[in-house]
């Protein structure tokens, strides 16, 4: 069973601390109290990385700054007008590169993802 990521979620590109800032949402559904709203692709590809540490051009590398695409971790049930929502399985590519080779997200969690599940019902 995967949890839901909301607004409150963490997401760390593969060098911490690298985390997507601000989550904002554009989903009108909610979870939790009070509520928070829940992610989709479209408001974390839209978010800034800050924080990631990788050294400067000179030495071949370049720090994430964006989340390019999301390749794991989207609910095949629960829709947003449309949308998948995003669950704490993401995985995806950054804008960081590391001698040339595309970066990853190291990881997704979210304080409230007790609250906000997905699976079938007892």
């Amino acid at each position: 069973m995967s949890a839901v990521l909301t607004t409150s979620a963490i997401v760390l590109c593969g060098h911490p601390p690298g985390t997507a800032q601000p989550l904002t949402s554009t989903a009108v559904l909610t979870v939790g109290t009070p509520g928070r709203a829940v992610l989709t692709e479209a408001d974390l590809k839209r978010a800034p990385i800050v924080g990631c540490p990788l050294s400067p051009p000179a030495s071949g590398n370049v720090g994430c700054q964006t989340i390019l695409a999301i390749t794991a971790g989207t609910s095949s049930t629960l829709l947003v007008n449309g949308a998948p929502v995003l669950l704490d399985t993401l995985a995806g590519d950054t804008s960081g590169t590391v001698g040339g080779t595309p970066q990853k997200l190291l990881s997704a969690s979210d304080p409230l993802s007790v609250l906000a599940t997905q699976g079938s019902a007892p």
